[in-house]
């Protein structure tokens, strides 16, 4: 059983504590729960799945939006762009981030060759999941803020900061710091969120409300 296969929705979906209205996990240990309510991905990835597919399956066919398996399809925001505890203002609904995707290998069999689930990782085209913070409607075309976690906001700009005195430290720090883990430093990433914990559940920071031109393209529910 699996909950993988979605289908692009029209209308506004009500998002509440564990998931969009319609949609189902069939194992919520792993995929689903509070915390892994929402998957988005970002459309800016396709083309590179389209590619893979191609070159190994040796046949060009459509990828249509919730091919990932994800809920909402989004343009403009990218995993190495956000952190754990950012949050994404969407229609009436507050999410949070909480982290990237770590597939299994019913990804592989959804992209048709069994690689895709190292590829994924490797790339860092992973997605990420978001709790609901605040159930409301999404629909297509809703524009998508997104507001630093206070905490991590002054982390972030000591980190800059630091940087600008010894680039060699910092900057790996940095690129080891954002929910890309592409070199597996997914690891680091949450001890940095461990650091900086106290503070961030409720405070967050709209100074900074980066990506206002950023879409939530697709809903995507329950395929057949």
């Amino acid at each position: 059983m699996t909950g993988i296969h979605k289908k692009s929705v029209s209308g506004p979906v009500m998002a509440g504590k564990f998931g969009m209205a319609g949609d189902e996990q069939a194992d919520r240990v792993l995929h689903g729960g509070v915390n892994k309510a929402i998957y988005a991905y970002p459309s800016e990835h396709y083309p590179f799945w389209a590619e893979h597919r191609l070159k190994t399956l040796r046949r060009n066919e459509p990828l249509p939006p919730g091919s990932m398996g994800e809920n909402l399809t989004i343009l403009g925001l990218l995993e190495k762009d956000v952190w754990p505890g950012d949050r994404l203002t969407i229609g009436t609904v507050l999410l949070e981030i909480t982290e990237p995707r770590s597939p299994c290998y019913k990804f592989g069999v959804k992209m048709g060759f069994a690689h895709a689930v190292q590829l994924m990782a490797q790339s860092g085209a992973t997605g990420f999941y978001l709790k609901v913070v605040r159930p409301g409607e999404i629909q297509a075309g809703d524009a998508m803020r997104c507001s630093l976690a206070r905490a991590k906001f002054r982390l972030r700009r000591s980190m800059i900061a630091a940087m600008e005195k010894d680039s060699t430290i910092c900057s790996s720090v940095l690129s080891r710091s954002s929910l890309h883990n592409k070199n597996g430093s997914w690891a680091i990433q949450k001890s940095l969120n461990k650091c900086c914990k106290a503070g961030s559940s409720e405070h967050f920071d709209t100074v900074q409300a980066r990506f206002s031109s950023s879409f939530m393209q697709r809903i995507c529910g329950p395929g057949h």
